[in-house]
């Protein structure tokens, strides 16, 4: 009858290797899900760049655009003014 228990203490503690691989297990998933969201950040950084980019070409457009109206405009009024004062 003593020799069982001695036995059983000899051996691993099942419980004890179990929890080891668990805390093994939660490290890989906590560092996965740390790479998965810098990856994210990385993509989110990448995507506000483009739109930045992006924004500051059509904001340059719009400008040359309303620069060509102005210029047509004035065209126009001094066209209007020389046929009104009749130069």
């Amino acid at each position: 009858m003593t020799v069982a228990p001695i036995a059983k203490s000899l051996g691993p503690d099942s419980d004890g290797v179990l929890d080891v691989a668990l805390e093994a297990l939660r490290f890989e998933h906590a560092h996965a899900e740390a790479s998965r969201s810098r990856a994210a950040l990385e993509r989110l950084a990448a995507a506000r760049a483009a739109n930045l980019v992006s924004r500051s070409r059509s904001i340059r457009a719009m400008a040359l655009y309303v620069s060509a109206l102005g210029v047509l405009g004035a065209r126009v009024l001094l066209i209007a003014l020389v046929h009104l004062v009749g130069i």
